[in-house]
């Protein structure tokens, strides 16, 4: 079955994609690092000007997530994404940008969307996120005693999540 595909330009993050984000993220109200060698981290998962003693409140750093996917994430997708995406896609390109950075999945990903043209293709861009990015500080997140394996488990939800109709 075909997937309805939109030019990118008229797609917007979903609610469901955001709620999931979000749950994917957790919320703390204090800085914290979240996995070893990472940078502090507030609210659901912001990290931008985030300093370890900041604190926040649910409705804060709401404002704050909603905010920052429109501008720093959303935005710049919408400028490396030339091709038709459904739902499903551009929910996950947006989620794994707000993990790795829109630069990454601009330079690393978005190609593959880009150039896909069958459902086969659409579903191999997908699979990409699968071993994309699992280290941290150079330690593979493979390594259960890394400290990081969350990481290899949120790449194979990625792929799930994006071939979703």
């Amino acid at each position: 079955m075909t997937k309805f595909r939109a030019a990118v330009a008229v797609l917007a993050f979903s609610a469901a994609g955001a709620v999931g984000l979000a749950l994917d993220e957790y919320y703390t109200s204090e800085a914290i690092i979240p996995v070893p060698g990472d940078v502090p981290t507030l609210g659901f998962g912001s990290t931008k000007g985030v300093r370890m003693g900041d604190t926040t409140t649910p409705p804060k750093a709401l404002r704050r997530f909603i905010s920052e996917i429109k501008t720093d994430y959303e935005g710049p997708l919408k400028k490396c994404l030339t091709g038709q995406l459904s739902q499903s896609e551009y929910d996950t390109l947006v989620k794994e940008s707000y993990n790795a950075g829109a630069g990454a999945i601009c330079r690393e990903i978005a190609p593959k969307f880009n150039a896909a043209k069958t459902e086969e293709d659409y579903a191999a861009a997908c699979d990409s996120f699968i071993g994309w990015r699992e280290t941290v500080k150079g330690k593979s997140c493979r390594v259960r005693a890394n400290d990081c394996y969350g990481l290899v488990v949120r790449r194979k939800a990625a792929s799930e999540s994006c071939k979703k109709s």
